[in-house]
């Protein structure tokens, strides 16, 4: 949290033994459980000048779990889609 002229900005808070690791891309789980609702979390709950660092690096963690990047873009474009209507 950040406090500037009198307005509070908050940024996605993580602890310092956060691993950065998710459900594998290519684990057996069904697809459901491998949503990620960290997107939801970046838009949701932090400031809108931190969303960009905070989707980079979203998107850094998930490519290292395996996650293809269309299908990451795809997730992403579709729950702005969802969100906007």
């Amino acid at each position: 949290m950040i406090l500037d002229d009198g307005c509070i900005k908050f940024d996605i808070y993580k602890e310092s033994t956060n691993s950065g690791r998710y459900l594998s891309y290519k684990s057996n789980h069904p697809i459901q459980k491998k949503s990620n609702n960290q997107r939801d979390r970046i838009v949701f709950l932090s400031y809108p000048e931190y969303h960009k660092k905070n989707i980079e690096s979203m998107i850094n963690i998930l490519l290292i779990n395996g996650y293809p990047l269309d299908i990451i873009f795809s997730r992403i474009n579709n729950r702005i889609k969802k969100i906007s209507e």
